[in-house]
């Protein structure tokens, strides 16, 4: 003979609010440990290593944020950082500024759309764009795979 159960509202409340706690420690942290906050603020330090870089037109930094898997319209890693080297042959005292804007997140890749600026000595006049740059992390490590603006210049 099988037993019904009936639950009381008090249970089915605690219950609920038990299940929606472990939904959201779930969600909070990535298979690193760390928060969604914490990774959004390593995906927002490429774009800070990447204005580092090019402002000090530092190719090898430059390297380091670029995902040795980069293709993008095209282009790939050999291509954009080719282009970079380009860049910093041709013109003194870059400028590269980028408009903050939130990062959405989904495990291992991660999306910023945001407006981008290039100023340096020798330019007629500033280039202005917007990007839509994407980040893979791989072995906890974020880089830039698709999305710089190429062909600016």
């Amino acid at each position: 003979m099988s037993q019904k159960y009936s639950y009381t509202p008090i249970f089915r409340l605690i219950l609920s609010l038990f299940v929606l706690s472990a939904l959201s420690l779930l969600v909070g942290c990535d298979q690193g440990g760390n928060t969604v906050k914490e990774e959004k603020a390593l995906v927002k330090q490429v774009m800070e290593m990447r204005q580092k870089a090019i402002q000090t037109q530092d190719i090898e930094l430059y390297k380091q944020v670029i995902f040795p898997g980069y293709k993008d319209k095209g282009v790939d890693f050999d291509g954009i950082i080719a282009e970079m080297q380009e860049i910093f042959d041709r013109y003194e005292n870059i400028e590269f500024t980028y408009q903050r804007s939130t990062v959405d997140m989904d495990m291992n890749s991660a999306r910023m759309v945001g407006n981008i600026s290039y100023q340096a000595t020798g330019m007629e006049k500033p280039v202005y764009d917007q990007e839509r740059t994407i980040f893979r992390r791989v072995d906890g490590q974020w880089k830039i795979s698709a999305g710089i603006q190429s062909g600016l210049f």
